[in-house]
């Protein structure tokens, strides 16, 4: 149905006048009455009625009207929300976050996001990294963060920070003390490990290879949660961010031991599908998250 012939019947009604509609509106007064004629062969039945000088709605007129009414409504918060969405003022997004460390950075970021932009709906899936690059490529997820290097084709990233990992143990483990240890004595330690294929694992496992350690591992895990509790639990070592663990370092639940050596810097990654562009919202996630990283 003609949104324009629509409004020009509900000015017709409100006014009861053709002369001030075509005055408001702008056109001729034989322009104003042909849009009422062919709304009228439209929805087949008459909707406004002459007495006298002056038009009134017909018993039809009078029960249509806030259905018009409602479909104008509805066309111009449409509008509005479209603009708002190109703007990136409005919308839905689902962004990934890897549970093997980067998830804990990213409180913090949504709040303030939330708190600038409350007419966007974010849905935040925890999963590992491999997961949230395969959801980005297959855009079930608009983005991710992850840990990186990434050389996937099928996606493009932004380098936002470094994160740290950590080597972590039990309060009462030897290693505990404080002092930097050799890497020798922690590669007689049993491991706990990401699960195997990870990417995760793969870092870990190079940078302490890197460091002259083979790690045995004892146990293996999908989750950062799961790998926290087995070393409390003094079933082994770990390798997990060190933003991960802050609250059980404060609590003196763990324990972080320095080895000699050991590089466990790993870049932060924002990700989106190559070739599709982010949506307005998600171009706004992203600025405010190389703003956040850059002052964090």
């Amino acid at each position: 149905m003609d949104f324009h012939k629509l409004e020009v019947f509900c000015r017709v009604v409100d006014n009861l006048s053709i002369t001030r509609t075509a005055e408001d509106l702008h056109l001729s007064q034989p322009a104003v009455s042909l849009a009422i004629r062919r709304l009228e062969r439209e929805v087949g039945t008459p909707l406004i009625q002459r007495q006298g000088r002056q038009v009134a709605p017909t018993h039809a007129g009078r029960a249509f009207y806030p259905y018009a009414r409602a479909m104008l409504a509805a066309r111009d918060e449409a509008e509005r929300w479209l603009q708002e969405f190109k703007e990136g003022q409005s919308g839905q997004l689902v962004i990934g976050a890897s549970t093997t460390g980067v998830l804990y950075y990213l409180p913090p970021l949504l709040e303030a996001f939330r708190a600038r932009h409350p007419r966007i709906q974010v849905a935040l899936h925890a999963a590992i990294t491999d997961r949230i690059r395969e959801a980005v490529a297959a855009d079930t997820m608009d983005m991710g963060f992850v840990w990186g290097p990434t050389a996937d084709p099928r996606l493009s990233s932004r380098l936002l920070t470094w994160g740290e990992f950590a080597v972590i143990v039990h309060p009462a483990h030897p290693l505990a003390d404080g002092g930097p240890v050799a890497p020798e004595a922690l590669a007689r330690e049993p491991f706990i490990l990401a699960r195997s294929g990870s990417s995760t694992r793969w870092f870990v496992e190079s940078r302490l290879r890197d460091a002259g350690i083979v790690p045995r591992a004892v146990m293996e895990f999908d989750t950062t949660e799961a790998m926290k509790l087995a070393v409390e639990a003094s079933l082994g070592v770990a390798v997990v961010s060190r933003k991960a663990v802050d609250r059980e370092l404060s609590q003196g639940l763990l324990r972080v031991v320095c080895v000699e050596g050991l590089d466990l810097r790993r870049p932060i990654l924002a990700i989106w599908a190559r070739g599709r562009p982010l949506p307005p919202a998600a171009q706004r996630v992203l600025e405010m998250a190389s703003h956040y990283f850059a002052r964090a």
